[in-house]
């Protein structure tokens, strides 16, 4: 997500850099190849930007769902650890408790 993120951000830095080429060479003479490169590289950078964004979007949403699901196994293994020691420890609390009633007269 990290790496996603970092890529997001030097596609942005990358765009600012080249708009302020770009509001440079507007308007002066024989700068119409360099106007058109420029927009060129800018049109290609915003759609790596928005593909770049779907991907993050995607990577936080299946980590989202992937983060739920833990949880509720996590839960539910707890759940039944939990519900064995009980039932345990109540089968444990009987046999003590026989045992005392045969020492008991």
């Amino acid at each position: 997500r990290e790496a996603l993120q970092k890529s997001l951000d030097g596609l942005g830095t990358e765009m600012q850099s080249l708009q302020q080429q770009l509001t440079r060479v507007t308007g002066k003479a024989g700068a119409e190849k360099k106007i058109s490169d420029l927009q060129s590289r800018i049109q290609d950078l915003q759609l790596k930007a928005a593909a770049a964004e779907d991907r993050l979007s995607l990577f936080s949403r299946t980590l989202s769902v992937e983060l739920d699901r833990f949880h509720a196994l996590k839960n539910a293994d707890f759940r039944n650890a939990i519900a064995r020691l009980v039932h345990e420890h109540a089968r444990t609390q009987a046999r003590l408790q026989d045992q005392w009633e045969g020492l008991i007269p």
